[in-house]
């Protein structure tokens, strides 16, 4: 892994950071264009199953009773932003 330059605040930048960058800005701005239209649900999902997939690798799990609560409450968190909110 090459050090491309370290920026304040977030650290060293390697020519990976720089490549994910491009396809993470384009998913957001094409969200940020059409979040009223009728394909917005799109970018929405794949920013959320990305936010999930960095969520999982980021945290340790001691056991499958932690994961199975921390699972239980995303389903209630997001029946309550379909159905009530």
């Amino acid at each position: 892994r090459r050090q491309l330059c370290s920026l304040p605040e977030i650290g060293p930048v390697v020519s990976a950071d720089i490549v994910a960058s491009v396809p993470a800005i384009s998913l957001v701005a094409g969200w940020l264009k059409y979040r009223h239209s009728s394909i917005g649900w799109f970018f929405q999902d794949v920013i959320g199953v990305g936010f999930l997939c960095m969520l999982q690798r980021t945290l340790r799990l001691p056991n499958i009773k932690v994961a199975t609560l921390l699972l239980s409450v995303m389903f209630w968190f997001d029946i309550f932003w379909v159905f009530i909110s």
